[in-house]
């Protein structure tokens, strides 16, 4: 059986051979060539070296710190020096004028105006000198942070982070931490922080910690925050040691070397200031030494609510001499004094610290509380930007509590006037109600009373007018014997007379003839008049009334004199008729007894 191959056999071409490879390799290059003519010109990875975009520039490392001496005005541009340290400080940096190092663009005068700390930083090389920046003429922030272990040892110029600011500059809010400063240079300026403070550069909340400022050099000026000040210092202390040497003609101060004309504000020193072995009473005369300033000149030169630790400066007072119209004047203060005051309320601020709540140039004008005085062992201390806006916002709102319980505590004073003014209305329109119901009722008694007096009055009137005309007529007389015409009368009033009538009875005394009445037309109803005319008799008298019934009598009941059935007017005696029956005996005597008395009627049966 034939049989044929399956395949035909490969040629010989290793993988690996010079050909292939080059082929790979022109491969690759063509690709790299396409990418490249598709990526934007120009188009690199930008590093924003300002992410808060407040206008500085942050620094996280000392690499970045020491560039800075290479952009004196903050603006991101090389200025002087070497510009490849700082862009290898600041890689990937945005190099545009619109936007550098990316910083906000429309920023005055230009997007970047500064430096800010975004972390602390610590010198690691024991030994390594650092060389102060020179002419800073911008905005330092160390926003709350420190740098530690600076060491600085110069033979020539100012010592410190900076060398020299100039009017422009504004170092704020930076702790220096065991700092060594060494200067031996004719006529130099060193201190922990600055060399030198030129006339309108200002320091806020700014400190030393610790560590050495040693001046070597003859007309030296050392001081533990500042060697030399034209400018301003606010808010800022020293707690490190001075150093002034033992060379003639040198001035050291806890806090500033010489003040030449600055100002100070609400700062302190609590530090040694020494001088170097071996001196004697002459050279130790050149030798300014003060626990805040070593010399203060010109009249300009001012310090105000600062203080020195006399008990650890080693020196007669906090101002080693005023020069040149200089007359500024620091109390000498103690440890003890000065660690008196203890926290972060408003009460701490209070005795010596008492206007030590005040701005530090965050630009609000306000108190922006910068100190934290700690306890009862410790010297104040400052407050990070951070700390302080917790406390600023932490006050406003404590403000605005109490602004509010205030609000409330009127408000609820307006609504309990407004309730007492309504209770009162209430009580006065009640009263007055009580009043005009009481006058009302008064009113209307009156005219009840004024209605019962004119029904009187016309009552006695008609009775008048009833009598006149009876009197008018002829009266009707006879004789009248009690004893014989009515024995029951007498009987029961032995010096009395008795009628049967419903009318007017007259009677006199011995038979004398008297003026008749006049009887009551019709029946004597219920509060009918009935007047009995006594004439001259003036004795008194008093009812009685009888009911008969046409045989005897039926009841029996004494009137007496009691009102209002009897009233004695003049010589009238008015009866007041009670009852209504069919007839009415009227009794009529007196207490002495009478005989023959004339009764005269009209209009009256007799029985």
């Amino acid at each position: 059986m034939d049989t044929k191959p399956l395949a035909r056999a490969a040629p010989n071409f290793h993988w690996f051979s010079p050909l292939r490879f080059l082929a790979l390799a022109l491969l690759l290059t063509g690709a790299l060539l396409l990418l490249s003519a598709a990526w934007p010109a120009g188009a690199q990875t930008i590093t924003d070296y300002d992410t808060d975009d407040d206008g500085l520039i942050e620094i996280g490392s000392i690499a970045q710190l020491n560039a800075i001496r290479w952009d004196q005005n903050g603006d991101g541009n090389v200025s002087v020096g070497d510009a490849a340290n700082y862009l290898a400080a600041f890689p990937n940096r945005d190099t545009s004028t619109t936007t550098p190092m990316g910083c906000p663009a429309g920023g005055t005068p230009t997007p970047c105006r500064g430096y800010e700390l975004t972390a602390h930083l610590t010198f690691t090389s024991t030994g390594t000198n650092w060389t102060p920046v020179t002419s800073w003429d911008t905005t330092f922030n160390g926003q709350g942070h420190t740098i530690t272990g600076m060491n600085v040892n110069r033979a020539s110029g100012n010592g410190g982070l900076f060398a020299d600011v100039r009017s422009g500059g504004v170092i704020r809010d930076v702790g220096m931490i065991n700092p060594t400063v060494t200067t031996t240079a004719l006529n130099n300026a060193s201190g922990g922080l600055v060399g030198r403070l030129e006339g309108g550069a200002k320091i806020y909340a700014s400190y030393v910690e610790g560590g050495n400022i040693n001046q070597g050099g003859r007309d030296g000026y050392t001081g533990g925050l500042v060697g030399r000040s034209l400018g301003t210092i606010t808010a800022s202390y020293a707690r490190t040691t001075v150093n002034v040497g033992t060379r003639t003609q040198q001035d050291g101060g806890g806090l500033v070397g010489v003040n030449w004309g600055g100002t100070i504000i609400a700062s302190y020193a609590a530090g040694a200031v020494n001088t170097g072995p071996g001196l004697d009473a002459n050279q130790l005369s050149f030798m300014r030494r003060g626990g805040l300033v070593g010399q203060s000149e010109l009249r300009s030169a001012t310090a105000t609510d600062s203080y020195c630790d006399i008990s650890v400066s080693g020196t007669t007072g906090c101002v080693g001499r005023n020069w040149d119209n200089s007359d500024i004047t620091v109390a000498s203060s103690t440890t003890a004094v000065l660690q008196a005051a203890t926290g972060t309320s408003a009460a701490a601020y209070s005795g010596i610290y008492a206007n030590w709540n005040i701005d530090v140039g965050e630009g609000d004008a306000g108190v922006d509380w910068p100190w934290d005085f700690g306890s009862s062992s410790q010297y104040p201390r400052l407050n990070t930007p951070a700390e302080r806006a917790a406390l600023v916002a932490a006050e406003a709102q404590r403000i605005a509590d109490e602004a509010a319980a205030e609000a409330q505590r009127i408000a609820d004073e307006l609504a309990e006037a407004q309730r007492l003014q309504d209770e009162a209305q209430r009580l006065a329109d009640e009263e007055a109600q009580r009043l005009a119901d009481e006058e009302a009722a008064r009113l209307a008694e009156e005219l009840a009373e004024a209605r019962r007096r004119q029904e009187e009055a016309d009552r006695r009137a008609a009775a008048a007018r009833r009598r006149a005309s009876v009197r008018a007529a002829a009266p009707v007389t006879a004789a009248y014997n009690p004893q014989t015409d009515h024995p029951e009368s007498y009987g029961n009033n032995r010096y009395g007379m008795a009628v049967e009538c419903q009318g007017l009875i007259g009677a006199s005394d011995a038979g004398a003839a008297v003026a008749d009445g006049t009887v009551p037309a019709g029946t004597a109803a219920d509060g009918a008049v009935i007047t009995i005319d006594l004439g001259g008799y003036t004795r008194d008298w008093y009812l009685s009334m009888s009911l008969w019934n046409g045989e005897y009598y039926a009841g029996y009941e004494s009137l007496g004199i009691d009102p209002p059935r009897y009233e004695q007017d003049g010589y009238l005696l008015r009866i007041w008729v009670t009852t209504n029956p069919a007839q009415t005996r009227f009794l009529l005597s007196s207490g002495t007894p009478r005989t023959n008395l004339v009764v005269g009627y009209a209009n009256c049966a007799s029985d």
